[in-house]
């Protein structure tokens, strides 16, 4: 499912992150030409590639990796990139690069003292999206998806309310075998990650709330689309005869969209990462444009991708 998926805006932010059990459970290979969706089996290695990329409109320069795979097949120069939502299902990234076409991979991974949360912002279709938030104690699964350059280029355009970051930490594989038969091979640091300058949402401005969709352990409250939904429009207006009324009657202009974000400020927790930002997220202009404070991201660590 995605958001075109739904017409009526409730609807359609109660589904997100529209997320199976699935999608966290086995490796794939998709072939975007041929439209096809393979299981990943046996070991794999991840290598350093000779070759950095530098996406377009951009000035860092990012590992790439070679991906090799059981019987000697090889993905190479490869941007390994985090997924934490929808973008974790094969058929979605499939249907994102026709047109670019070629192949990747999306491994099963886990990612520590880190959690997606509930971001204390509207996006642009009506839902609460997700951002990943450094969190001691919480380990979070993810995908990581190693993808051609091109692949990249086209995937970062969808994402305005995110900045793109080269994440200083690295992630484990999961449910994969490595070539000397233990467990499979970390990614390491430099994979690119999206992470929201509009912070996690809380209900007392200091924990953040967890998403009960995606699979992990925490010491923190998880809750659903519906229920941060609910918050959300306890903030936002308390008189509201319900959240489904507030849903589909709200505007989903950008001015309309930033008074919200604003106003959920006080009840968000700070955005912070351990990384290099690689683009920022336009939505910040946009803010300083119709008289908002810009949303950023407080960088907690660096690395020289």
């Amino acid at each position: 499912m995605s958001n075109n998926d739904y017409k009526k805006t409730f609807d359609r932010a109660q589904a997100y992150p529209f997320v199976k059990d699935e999608m966290f459970e086995k490796s794939t290979v998709v072939d975007v030409d041929q439209k096809t969706i393979k299981s990943l089996h046996g070991a794999i290695a991840i290598q350093r590639s000779v070759f950095d990329q530098v996406l377009e409109g951009t000035d860092k320069h990012l590992p790439s990796f070679d991906l090799i795979l059981a019987k000697g097949t090889v993905l190479h120069d490869r941007i390994p990139v985090i997924a934490i939502g929808s973008n974790s299902s094969p058929d979605v990234m499939l249907k994102k690069f026709e047109g670019i076409g070629g192949d990747f991979a999306i491994l099963q991974a886990s990612i520590e003292d880190h959690a997606v949360v509930h971001g204390a912002f509207l996006g642009a279709a009506g839902t609460i999206p997700a951002t990943l938030l450094p969190d001691q104690g919480s380990t979070a699964h993810i995908t990581v998806a190693f993808l051609t350059k091109a692949q990249v280029e086209k995937l970062i355009t969808t994402e305005p309310n995110y900045d793109a970051v080269a994440l200083a930490s690295e992630v484990q594989t999961r449910g994969i075998k490595s070539e000397s038969g233990g467990n499979g091979p970390a990614v390491p640091p430099g994979s690119l990650v999206y992470v929201s300058p509009w912070g996690a949402l809380t209900k007392d401005g200091k924990t953040p709330l967890i998403l009960s969709s995606i699979p992990s352990t925490t010491p923190h409250e998880t809750v659903s689309s519906n229920q941060a939904m609910d918050l959300i429009v306890s903030i936002v207006d308390p008189a509201a005869q319900s959240t489904e009324e507030w849903f589909n009657n709200v505007s989903l202009a950008v001015e309309s969209r930033l008074k919200i974000n604003d106003s959920l400020r006080t009840h968000a927790l700070p955005a912070t990462i351990a990384g290099v930002q690689v683009k920022g997220a336009t939505i910040g202009e946009q803010a300083e444009a119709h008289g908002y404070k810009k949303p950023s991201i407080e960088y907690l660590g660096s690395i020289s991708p």
